[in-house]
């Protein structure tokens, strides 16, 4: 699954952008594992566990931390996205 974002239209907007890539790709790494992909590296997972999805953000699985929760799979990316940028 490829999510794409679209950048400002203005110019003195597009400089200041926290856009970090024009796609971002999701890749299902584990049964309930999603690897959230940059154009050269990750951002950070989400794991479902149960009904509910865990966002976590750092490029080593094993040290991300946890950056929020929902039911919702495209909430938790979006929560994932925003951490990276801030």
């Amino acid at each position: 699954m490829t999510l794409h974002a679209a950048r400002p239209t203005d110019p003195a907007l597009a400089q200041t952008s926290n856009y970090l890539t024009d796609a971002l790709d999701i890749s299902l790494i584990g049964d309930d594992t999603y690897c959230l992909l940059g154009s050269n590296f990750t951002l950070g997972y989400v794991q479902q566990r149960g009904n509910t999805f865990v966002g976590l953000l750092g490029e080593d699985l094993s040290q991300a931390m946890v950056v929020g929760e929902s039911l919702s799979f495209d909430a938790t990316v979006a929560m994932v996205v925003d951490a990276y940028r801030s």
